[in-house]
């Protein structure tokens, strides 16, 4: 017990505290990570699943509120298996560049649907499947990549003693960009018309293509030594064989 309480007392002198982000192997998986969380609400998931039952009406589909839900969740569902399957086999930079592309068709499929349906009805009819085809591709691609990976590397980016300060961090910002997207959905409409915002999604998806191939780093099959390492931490091994070691004088 009273080692237990030593390692205790030390885990907490080890804490992290906000000027430690400010030390470049810590700085940079941190801006990595709050990178995807900024593209992973950004790309505008938050304001196609809020307003998912007004985007079917306005094309035609008059689906209740717990209709539009029902198939959002089965399509989230669905996308949920390959994800789990592929993550450990492609790694998570491949998943998160194939979700980009297939969120900066569909968007963009959604938009042009909608310019249709403004400048062109006769156009717009004879592809009245094109925006529940391209919510459904959408859905399963956010659901494949940038729904779950953010939360998944954020989880594995961080040395133990800074991770809950970053996550934390993160959650944070996460909710407030989530807040911002849902907020600013109709407001955009007004400004952009609704082609204009899927548009503006699909170009902010194609940043966070960019950003995933020349930003984002690998960590399928690596260690926290290895990752620490590969951000510039001095001391990523001796610090796992050290808590290795402080471990086993407990038990």
């Amino acid at each position: 017990m009273y080692k237990l309480k030593i390692y205790l007392e030390e885990s907490q002198k080890n804490k992290a505290r906000i000027r430690d982000l400010k030390k470049s192997y810590n700085l940079k998986p941190f801006s990595m990570s709050m990178g995807l969380f900024f593209f992973q609400q950004f790309v505008g998931i938050g304001a196609v699943l809020f307003n998912m039952t007004l985007i079917f009406q306005s094309v035609g589909f008059d689906l209740s509120e717990t209709m539009s839900t029902i198939i959002v969740g089965v399509v989230q569902v669905l996308a949920l298996v390959p994800s789990v399957i592929l993550m450990d086999i492609t790694g998570r930079k491949i998943l998160l560049i194939g979700s980009a592309i297939f969120m900066i068709f569909s968007e963009g499929a959604l938009g042009l649907y909608f310019y249709f349906a403004d400048h062109n009805p006769s156009v717009a009819e004879n592809v009245s499947w094109l925006p529940l085809a391209s919510l459904i591709i959408y859905i399963l691609a956010f659901n494949v990549g940038f729904g779950p990976i953010p939360w998944l590397m954020a989880g594995e980016l961080f040395s133990p003693e800074i991770k809950d300060l970053c996550i934390s961090i993160a959650t944070m910002f996460n909710w407030i960009f989530c807040f911002v997207v849902t907020v600013t959905f109709e407001p955009l409409q007004d400004l952009l018309h609704d082609y204009g915002v899927y548009w503006m999604y699909g170009g902010i998806c194609i940043l966070s293509l960019l950003f995933s191939i020349f930003i984002v780093f690998e960590t399928k099959g690596k260690t926290l030594s290895e990752i620490n390492a590969h951000f510039g931490s001095p001391s990523g091994a001796e610090r796992n064989e050290d808590k290795t070691v402080s471990i086993s004088a407990i038990t």
